[in-house]
Order: structure tokens, then C-alpha cells, then sequence
């Protein structure tokens, strides 16, 4: 049974005892802890789930250390990695000050028997990788390290328009997810764009028929107050994949119209493998078009 965090947190500070439940109700599992013997930040770890429809099965470093019935874990997740001691947890001390969690990969598998499975909710392909993935058999895991970090690009538009620019629209991007039209802010044409919510959601925006060289890529922000925060986006060219991050929500008050924003000069090699893409990543995302303009 989980507590009133409210309650719990009275218990941790002796405003109260604490009410222990020695038996598992019905078919939940006996909560249990695994320590450690040696110092777990003196070293990389790999934590893993594998997540079946029938079990829920913990990794650490490869050896199985739980295994629990999964009763109602059939349904789109996400990982969710973070250092922040919640009040639950009981109260921060001085150690704390200066730690950090370092995350190297974060990989998710799935099993070829279950893609297209419809009590997974979700199709197999595309899975998700962030970091070096390779291919694997199942699961998910993370390990300590460091990763490379997004460049944050300008909250600033322009509508202008430039000779021989390439405008890539949303109709040809290949996509995940579900995506629904809103003309509550207006597209690059001034019609509709489009908006999809969801941790796997994404736009892919595929560069082809265009010739070698430099080009300044540009994205059409639709900034709204009814998004998330940040917009996570890659442009891969010339064989590098560069992430970039980018406002999209509009704060109390706040006026920014929609129009293109530059993401950067990139090379392109024009080998029909490269693409900007927009991902979900941090909650819904409002997309319309994609542009490339021959550099000067």
C-alpha cells in the first residue's frame, strides 16, 4: 500500500510513528531491498527491466535481482532518470551537495515476438536509443558516464523568405505517434500545423533531391502555452548527428509569433540519408515545416 506522502513525510521528521504493513495485500509483491557491498559511485553500473506482459524483472550489472507480477504495467512508458531527493525520501543532508548522477546510454529493446502486439499498446518499430545503441534482445538499461549535451538555439522568428530554399512539409515527414491538426497557431502556410503528444512521439524530416553543400536548416516554430517546455531536435548531416533543443512553450504574457528559426549552417553530403527530426520527448510537440537555404 503506498502512504499519503503528506503522512509519510510527518513520519520521517518524528511528528508521528510510522505504520508498517508486514504482508502484501491481494497480489501485490513484498517491497525488498538489495544494498549494495561496495561503493556503487566509484565505478560505471548497468541498471535493466525486462518488461514482459506477464513479469517485471530487475537488473543490476546483469544479475537478476527482482522479479515481480506486472498487473498493470501494458501501456506506452518511458524512462525516467533523475537525482532529486523527494520529500518522501526523507530530508536532504550536506552529503547530497555536489552529487550527480552521470548517465552514459540509455538503450530500449524489444523482443521480436512481441512487436505489433496489441496488448503492448505500441507498435515495435521505431524503438528507442539514446547514446551508443546497438542492436539487443530486450529490455532497458543505463550506465554512468557523460552524454553529449543540446545546444540551445535562439527563441527568435522570421518569416522571411530566401531564393532557392527547399521547404520540406509536414505531409512528408515520417512520423510516430498520433498527430492532430490546430490552426490555433498558424502554419509556415498559413493554414494549419500539426501537434502530438507522447514520450516516443516524432516528426522525421528526410533531406533528399537536394545538391552538395552548406545550407542554414530552419524549423517553423508554432509556440503555444499548451506545449512542452523544451523541443528536442537532431539534424543529421554529412554522417554527424548534432541535438539541439528549443523553446516552444509561451510563458504569462509572453509574445513570440510563429515563423522559422534558424537551427545552424550544416554540410550535407546529399546522400538521401539526412534529416531533421523533432522529437517528443519531453511531452506534446507542435511542428509544421522543415526548410533548407543554400549558405553563402
Amino acid at each position: 500500500a503506498t502512504p499519503i506522502p503528506r503522512t509519510l513525510e510527518m513520519s520521517l521528521v518524528g511528528i508521528r510513528d510510522m505504520s508498517i504493513i508486514h504482508t502484501p495485500i491481494g497480489d501485490r509483491s513484498p517491497v525488498t531491498t538489495y544494498v549494495s557491498p561496495y561503493d556503487l559511485s566509484a565505478d560505471y553500473h548497468t541498471y535493466a527491466l525486462e518488461w514482459t506482459p506477464e513479469e517485471l524483472r530487475f537488473y543490476h550489472d546483469g544479475v537478476l535481482r527482482s522479479t515481480q507480477k506486472n498487473l498493470n504495467a501494458n501501456q506506452l512508458q518511458f524512462p525516467y532518470l533523475s537525482s532529486a531527493v523527494l520529500n518522501w525520501a526523507g530530508q536532504a543532508t550536506d552529503k547530497t551537495h555536489g552529487t550527480a548522477q552521470i548517465v552514459d546510454y540509455v538503450r530500449i529493446w524489444q523482443k521480436k515476438e512481441n512487436i505489433d502486439d496489441p496488448t503492448m499498446n505500441f507498435k515495435g518499430e521505431p524503438m528507442v536509443g539514446v547514446g551508443p545503441a546497438e542492436a539487443g534482445t530486450s529490455g532497458s538499461g543505463a550506465a554512468g558516464g557523460a552524454g553529449a549535451a543540446s545546444e540551445t538555439v535562439e527563441f527568435k522568428t522570421t518569416t522571411q523568405t530566401f531564393a532557392g530554399e527547399i521547404v520540406i512539409p509536414f505531409d512528408s515527414a515520417v512520423k510516430a505517434g498520433e498527430w492532430k491538426a490546430s490552426t490555433a497557431v498558424a502554419g509556415y502556410d498559413g493554414g494549419a500545423h500539426y501537434w502530438s503528444g507522447g514520450q516516443s512521439t516524432f516528426a522525421q524530416y528526410n533531406v533528399v533531391d537536394i545538391k552538395k553543400g552548406k545550407y542554414d536548416v530552419y524549423y517553423w516554430l508554432c509556440p503555444h502555452a499548451v506545449c512542452a517546455e523544451i523541443l528536442d531536435l537532431e539534424v543529421n548531416a554529412n554522417g554527424e548527428t548534432k541535438k539541439l533543443a528549443s523553446r516552444q512553450k509561451l510563458n504569462d504574457g509572453e509574445t513570440v509569433e510563429a515563423g522559422w528559426v534558424k537551427l545552424g549552417t550544416f554540410e550535407f553530403k546529399a546522400d538521401g540519408k539526412e534529416y531533421v527530426k523533432l522529437l517528443g520527448s519531453g511531452g506534446s510537440i507542435r511542428t509544421s515545416a522543415v526548410k533548407l537555404v543554400p549558405a553563402k
